[in-house]
């Protein structure tokens, strides 16, 4: 289908890898009836992910995998200061990247090869710090991107609220992402919580029941719901939440 002895990994859990015959073809069999698959080989770049349904003894076929051209991007991480930091991993978020990391240099410099093309969110991170620096960039096959990534400065902010569902208090276990943090908390019997967010600004959050804490098998079962909230550059924010009235994750 797309080349010699490629890998084909089935993503669910738990996740699988096969290898392609001389003319490329594959056979898998799957141990979830929802999950995602995907090719890679060594001098190409991962192909898209594909989502499929496979019910008990149904069986797939034509199933196409393209094998893509890499992309390289290359960069420098900066403190809060805009002075070069040693000592930090960087890293891709792409799921086809197969985890691609580095390290930088004494100088701060990076390099990260082998990555798919289009939109890739890099991450970078440091053991003696809290937060993180983070940036979008467009990566185009036979180019090299450029990009800064740089730590942002902690002014903490105090957020507190309630989780409500159907008018009634519940507990919930939060994932919250800003520009350069990320943070964990929940929620008790009352419904209220409190955490304190590294800096105000735009803040992306993952709520879940506490009873439907991840778990094996299949943590994609579980129910998250998504939301946002704007945090002001004060000493103290408060919102409330509804879970049933949150958009699925």
């Amino acid at each position: 289908w797309v080349g010699e002895e490629e890998d084909v990994a089935w993503i669910g859990y738990p996740a699988s890898r096969f290898s392609t015959d001389a003319e490329g073809r594959f056979e898998l069999q799957p141990t979830s009836t929802k999950a995602r698959i995907l090719a890679s080989k060594r001098g190409f770049s991962p192909s898209d992910v594909q989502e499929y349904e496979v019910d008990p003894g149904e069986t797939l076929e034509g199933i196409v995998l393209h094998l893509r051209e890499t992309c390289r991007v290359e960069g420098r991480v900066l403190d809060e200061h805009g002075d070069p930091l040693p000592g930090v991993k960087v890293s891709s978020n792409a799921i086809s990247s197969m985890g691609t990391s580095v390290d930088v240099n004494s100088l701060g410099v990076f390099e990260l090869e082998g990555l798919p093309p289009g939109i890739t969110l890099l991450f970078a991170y440091h053991p003696t710090r809290d937060g993180m620096a983070s940036a979008t960039v467009t990566l185009t096959p036979g180019q090299s991107a450029s990009v800064d990534l740089r730590f942002e400065r902690r002014d903490p902010v105090l957020v507190h609220g309630r989780v409500t569902r159907g008018g009634k208090p519940v507990e919930c276990n939060f994932g919250l992402l800003g520009k350069g943090f990320a943070t964990e908390c929940a929620s008790g019997p009352d419904g209220r919580f409190e955490v304190t967010l590294q800096r105000p600004g735009e803040w992306r959050g993952a709520v879940w029941l506490v009873s439907e804490s991840f778990s094996l098998p299949d943590p994609t079962r579980i129910d998250v719901r998504r939301f946002s909230v704007s945090v002001p550059d004060a000493e103290q924010h408060a919102f409330e939440l509804e879970f049933d009235g949150l958009p699925r994750l």
